[in-house]
């Protein structure tokens, strides 16, 4: 009996025939226990609060669907997956259909819906991106290496489209940015965007949703392992929670306190002793912040000063002009213009000989 090895099959194809016989392993797990269920009234897993996967009721049933999945594929020499690998299938259908339940006791099935569509778009989008950064050059990077860019094109760096209607009910997607991400890593991504439209045939550009960038910005964090050249430096968010801090009258806390009392009280010197360390341990971040926006402060006075400069000489350009147009008007004068007349009229009046 051999018992082949997810991966040893996939070997000769690509990474989406790899992809695509993933999913058919799993629908067919899926499949499986479905029609079990179908037959059986009595089939399936226990959901209950006490019972886990590893119970003894579920063991069973998980056993029952590991030998109509390898009866389905026509036995184990013929089966692509190990006994480990269609193990692992089952307890990941059980973790689906577990939450799923849970959601429907606490109404939260259509957040779910709503939640898994959302990634479900990143996730298109990333591959599409992907792909995009294979086709392109370098040149078309932006300075990044290739590498760099297919490692965080994934669904978390992505920003986030909602599905709306405009006014004349046709569909298309609401952007919303990430606020911690670098311009120049947006456009970027624009960029790719526009190439893969135009690598498409006009039927299927006219097919594609519009994509509106609305101001909101999406709630979604940074991963802990971004790079620098997609997220933006920290904020310094400790400051204003300082000054909401120090706004905040010691009356609106519940009972009066003195100062003396704080000191005595466990909580409350815990408390100011938390927030100072906090103040500390990201001192380094605020200063740099700082010094990133007094950079910036500087550069925009250097344009300033260069656009003033360009001001001054085209005022000294214009006022050239000026001269030049009045000192012609002047060479123009009407003594002159009469004389030239005169003689013009003289030659005219004289007979022919």
């Amino acid at each position: 009996m051999v018992n082949k090895s997810l991966s040893e099959a996939i070997v000769p194809g690509s990474f989406k025939q790899a992809t695509i016989i993933l999913q058919k392993f799993q629908l067919t797990v899926r499949d499986v226990y479905k029609a079990l269920s179908r037959t059986d009234e009595d089939f399936g897993f226990d959901f209950r609060r006490e019972k886990s996967y590893k119970d003894e009721d579920n063991k069973r049933v998980t056993d029952r669907v590991v030998s109509a999945v390898i009866a389905s594929e026509g036995g184990m020499d013929k089966c692509l997956w190990s006994l480990r690998q269609i193990e692992g299938a089952c307890k990941t259908y059980f973790i689906s259909l577990r939450d799923s339940e849970r959601r429907k006791e606490k109404g939260k099935d259509k957040e779910h819906a709503v939640n898994s569509r959302l990634l479900s778009r990143r996730r298109e989008r990333a591959a599409r991106l992907k792909k995009t950064i294979r086709g392109v050059k370098e040149e078309a990077l932006h300075g990044i290496s290739r590498d760099k860019l297919l490692k965080v094109m994934e669904s978390e760096y992505l920003s986030s489209e909602e599905s709306d209607l405009d006014e004349d009910g046709n569909s298309f997607f609401k952007v919303r940015r990430l606020r911690w991400q670098r311009d120049t890593f947006r456009e970027l991504k624009d960029h790719l965007e526009y190439v893969h439209r135009d690598q498409l045939t006009p039927q299927y550009q006219a097919q594609l949703k519009k994509r509106e960038v609305v101001e909101r910005f999406s709630s979604r964090g940074a991963p802990e392992d971004c790079p620098k050249f997609v997220r933006r430096n920290k904020q310094p968010v400790l400051c204003l929670l300082l000054i909401r801090i120090r706004a905040t009258p010691l009356s609106s806390l519940g009972t009066p306190v003195s100062r003396q009392s704080c000191r005595t009280h466990p909580a409350a010197s815990g408390s100011v002793d938390n927030m100072l360390r906090m103040v500390l341990r990201n001192q380094k971040t605020i200063q740099a912040h700082v010094a990133e926006l007094q950079k910036e402060i500087n550069i925009t006075h250097i344009k300033l000063d260069a656009a003033n400069r360009r001001i001054v000489r085209q005022e000294a350009l214009l006022k050239e002009m000026a001269t030049a147009v009045t000192r012609n008007g002047a060479d123009l004068s009407p003594s002159t213009t009469s004389q030239d007349n005169t003689a013009r009229n003289a030659n005219i009046k004289k007979p022919f000989v």
